[in-house]
């Protein structure tokens, strides 16, 4: 309808040249623009200050002014004339007009015509007024309509990735008790198996000749190297089950309920899952000076964690210009970092909240990618790289528990997010 729209008001202005202009944000935006000759272009969202196109002058002339703007003989004008624009453009005629909606200046209409003079006369302007006022809905419709669309999209995701985390919690309660059983046989009868050869040890040495030094001496050699087997054997299921514990810890078993829960244990849990892929290229290191619990949904915030510090992560790496791994999980590095990055996590009290600082020396962020680092489906990744998710649902979590995230960044020399948490109840 937009386009049908600026179609009719081009034609019926006697305009060659068309542009639909949204405040927002104390800027100007392009929304709309349309050449008799060339392609309608829909929802550009193009600042105007990037744009050589429009005489900048005329149009904050009538945002100031709040007044239409009509130049029958552009180029001979006595106010107006001398404008680069007009004159590199040979502009005859120009209308400039803004479009009011509740009280306020919602859109300014530019239009102009490089071949006669006295195009816009007052019963054209009567026209564009009730023409007008239809494009106001219009564009508020579309911009309503993509924003709705923007948040199914984004709740679908939320919904998806819920149904998931649950599912995979479950699954990993199950496997974790599969794993248990014969871990735990295995360290048992390690230990049981070092006990009989201690005695077996004592035993063959009472047997022994105390002068015989090489038969001794032999022996102590054979029962050292089973003393350091049995070692690794208790080591290696120690650590199944720690890996074990923090995969429950992360998943929380699927529950995503309400709990008095220490954030700090669910950080810990998530960097002893990820260290292992990051640490030939990153010092990941963490200090909590308070370890406190706060009433929160342990899965959702695990969720938070793990997306920061991933996000880190890959952007102390993109600064290296290396990769961990290739797409197919293959270990792959294009080039070797000269020193190593670093990951610094540590909290503290500020206020009424308790904060969590992730600290990174990567690549940083522009202040446009900060702007828009929330927005749903808002990535700075390659195709493939990732959906533009994460953050958005980061921060949607966050909001729920009555948080906030701030963001310092600077390109070249790192970020630093901090989340704050409250101690008193979520939503």
């Amino acid at each position: 309808m937009l386009e049908r729209l600026l179609q009719i008001i081009l034609e019926n202005a006697g305009a060659d040249k068309g542009y639909l202009l949204l405040p927002q944000e104390q800027e100007l935006y392009i929304e709309a623009s349309r050449k008799l000759s060339g392609q309608v272009q829909i929802l550009q969202h193009l600042p105007l200050h990037q744009q050589e196109e429009i005489p900048q002058g005329i149009i904050q002339y009538v945002l100031r002014s709040g007044e239409p703007l009509v130049l029958d003989d552009a180029m001979n004008d006595e106010h107006f004339g001398q404008d680069i624009l007009i004159k590199k453009q040979k502009i005859k005629s120009l209308l400039c007009m803004p479009v009011y909606h509740q009280g306020k200046i919602s859109m300014i209409l530019y239009l102009e015509n490089s071949l006669m003079t006295q195009v816009f006369t007052m019963n054209r302007l009567e026209l564009l007024d009730v023409l007008l006022s239809q494009a106001v809905i219009s564009l508020e419709n579309a911009h309503l309509y993509h924003s709705l669309e923007d948040k199914v999209r984004t709740r679908t995701q939320e919904l998806i990735q819920s149904e998931k985390m649950a599912g995979l919690g479950t699954l990993v309660a199950g496997i974790a008790h599969e794993i248990n059983n014969p871990n735990n046989y295995i360290l048992g009868a390690a230990y049981n198996l070092e006990i009989i050869i201690d005695k077996l040890k004592s035993f063959i040495f009472e047997l022994a000749d105390e002068e015989d030094a090489n038969f001794t001496n032999l022996f102590e050699d054979y029962f050292s190297t089973i003393n350091n087997g049995l070692t690794d054997i208790k080591t290696g299921s120690k650590n199944i089950e720690t890996i074990v514990s923090n995969l429950r810890l992360f998943l929380r078993q699927g529950n995503n309920v309400n709990i008095n829960f220490d954030p700090s244990k669910g950080i810990e849990s998530i960097i002893s899952l990820i260290i292992s892929k990051y640490s030939q290229y990153i010092d990941i290191s963490y200090n909590f000076s308070i370890n406190r619990k706060i009433d929160c949904f342990p899965n959702e915030l695990n969720q938070v964690f793990m997306n920061i510090i991933i996000n880190a992560c890959q952007a102390v790496m993109d600064k290296q210009k290396v990769r961990a791994f290739s797409q197919k999980g293959f270990p792959k590095v294009t080039e070797t970092p000269l020193q190593k990055g670093f990951l610094k996590i540590t909290n503290y009290l500020k206020d009424n909240y308790l904060a969590i600082e992730f600290k990174d020396n990567g690549c940083g962020m522009s202040e446009e990618v900060q702007k828009k680092l929330f927005e749903p489906f808002f990535t700075t990744r390659d195709v493939g790289g990732g959906k533009g998710l994460g953050m958005s649902i980061a921060y949607g979590i966050i909001e729920h528990h009555n948080g906030k995230i701030e963001i310092y960044s600077e390109i070249g020399k790192g970020s630093t997010i901090t989340v704050l948490l409250p101690f008193k109840k979520y939503k």
